[in-house]
């Protein structure tokens, strides 16, 4: 009976999203609503520090520094480009049909600076004293040089390289404006319905790819793929969170996303495609992206779990998604490549 009731609810939620997405057109599915300025903010900040941190699990030689980054499936507000200008980036591209430029508060970007600000000074203070304590082992002197040395590495880590204008309030507020007048800037926002990345970038001008929960919403993920190693260098690195559970911001309830994360995953393709809209949820498991970017010259793949869920032994799935292969414990997945052809 439990299956029975989540089949047809699921169904429900499903035509819900559908009519919104008819009345009221595509709409880019937001972490946050502006009201809770302060919660956009530490997601923007969040969000790059996972990619960092899976970044450098990948490689630790990697640097942002001088790199051209691109973001598959921006977020609502310029902040994620920002703060990754403060790490060394040189430049911040995207492609969206939404023009966030146009939506994002300016008090957004005010909190924002103000908390980058902090954690620089924050950073750079824990570096010296880190610095100081061990130099007390070693003599005053040279302590002296590696509480200077460790505040600045420290430093780096919250707010860039040392010395680089990346890390001033003014270079980022000079960028922010001149992105949103349209002129030249660090921040390279494309606005176009359909997204066509070599269009909008040309080839092998990429040397890292991020993106937070976006690709399981492009229905076409091998085009995505080889565009992706078009548009990249080679040896370019690709980060992507993707979320393999239904999105509860794109018309299901908070409840059924905690309480039957894989509803959409009941019904066979025939059904699921009658309620199909724009952004909906692709449902590709992680074998399916694994084999799509491989097809197109992706090396190196590492694809492991961010959260798991036991699934009972009787979990309602459509047989096309009842094998071992399909990974049906994976919620979430961290996918790691290496562009092969650029």
């Amino acid at each position: 009976m439990e299956n029975v009731f989540f089949y047809i609810a699921g169904l429900f939620l499903l035509a819900f999203a559908k009519g919104k997405s008819l009345l009221w057109g595509y709409r880019a599915p937001y972490a946050y609503d502006f009201s809770q300025i302060q919660r956009c903010v530490d997601y923007d900040i969040q969000v790059v520090d996972d990619w960092l941190s899976h970044l450098r699990s990948y490689d630790e030689t990697f640097s942002l520094k001088h790199k051209n980054v691109l973001e598959i499936g921006p977020t609502s507000d310029l902040g994620i480009g920002l703060y990754l200008l403060t790490k060394g980036c040189f430049q911040y591209s995207a492609c969206d049909a939404d023009d966030r430029m146009k939506t994002a508060p300016d008090e957004l970007y005010r909190q924002l600076f103000s908390q980058l600000s902090r954690h620089e000074k924050q950073g750079q203070k824990q570096g010296q004293k880190q610095g100081q304590k061990q130099g007390q082992k070693q003599g005053q002197k040279q302590g002296q040089k590696q509480g200077q040395k460790q505040g600045q590495k420290q430093g780096q880590s919250q707010g860039g390289e040392p010395g680089e204008k990346q890390q001033t309030a003014d270079f980022l507020k000079q960028q922010l404006a001149a992105a949103k007048a349209g002129y030249p800037s660090r921040l390279n926002i494309i606005v176009r319905d359909e997204v066509d990345l070599v269009a909008a970038f040309g080839p092998a001008t990429v040397d890292v790819v991020f993106s937070q929960t976006a690709l399981e919403h492009f229905d076409d993920i091998d085009r995505m793929a080889t565009q992706l190693s078009v548009v990249c260098k080679p040896d370019a690195i690709l980060i992507a969170h993707v979320n393999l559970t239904l999105h509860s911001r794109w018309g299901h309830s908070r409840w059924m996303h905690e309480k039957d994360p894989n509803n959409m995953y009941r019904y066979p393709q025939s059904l699921y495609d009658l309620f199909e809209f724009r952004g909906i949820h692709n449902r590709l498991r992680p074998f399916q992206y694994q084999a799509a970017f491989e097809r197109a010259g992706w090396t190196n793949l590492s694809i492991y779990p961010i959260s798991q869920r036991k699934m009972p032994a009787v979990s309602g799935f459509h047989k096309q998604f009842a094998t071992a292969q399909n990974q049906m414990d994976y919620l979430s997945i961290m996918i790691c490549a290496r562009n092969g052809d650029g």
